[in-house]
């Protein structure tokens, strides 16, 4: 990691609700069962990881709970960064990486979530050649060279093997419709 930039004014905790509307709103809408301040020293102290992330990702199934659930890690890690970023405690580096890491993983848990839902309506996607198929995401621009801000949107690329059709096979055998693997992913 980088080293902290000395020439950058540090806020004190008390002073960062007053420099972010959105970190304002943010702290108070997560402090039930806590202070603000409480909040604003625990955000301080330690960045979100990517696996801290993933695991809040990982044992999601449902699309609506996802849809959740990363509004509530977004808005979580944002708010950590704003923190983080305003008292010192984050160099570039971090925010770049951790903002990342956050389009990354948010990425890849909707990616799997939703073909798991689809499959079981549709089947799984197998290629002419007989092989399952996979969407593929490539992430461009800033987020393919890891270099996202707060303030980034992405650029993504989705892609597959080859096409073919659905089948209803393994765990998902229960499934209705077979589709094109070309609609299956779009």
């Amino acid at each position: 990691m980088g080293e902290l930039n000395s020439t950058k004014p540090r806020l004190t905790p008390q002073e960062v609700p007053q420099f972010s509307q959105y970190a304002a709103r943010s702290l108070n809408a997560m402090a039930s069962g806590t202070t603000v301040q409480d909040l604003i020293e625990r955000f301080q102290k330690e960045p979100v990881t990517r696996e801290a992330m993933r695991s809040r990702l990982e044992k999601i199934d449902d699309p609506e709970m996802l849809d959740m659930v990363m509004r509530q890690l977004r808005r979580e890690v944002m708010t950590t960064l704003i923190v983080r970023d305003l008292t010192a405690h984050a160099d570039f580096h971090e925010v770049v990486s951790t903002v990342t890491a956050l389009a990354e993983e948010t990425v890849s848990a909707a990616v799997r979530v939703h073909s798991r839902k689809l499959a079981q309506r549709f089947g799984v996607p197998v290629g002419v050649s007989g092989e399952p198929q996979d969407l593929l995401v490539v992430g461009m621009g800033k987020l393919g060279g890891e270099e996202l801000n707060v303030s980034s949107d992405i650029d993504l690329v989705f892609v597959y093997d080859e096409g073919g059709e659905t089948q209803a096979i393994g765990e998902f055998a229960s499934a209705r419709r077979q589709v094109t693997n070309h609609e299956f992913f779009d």
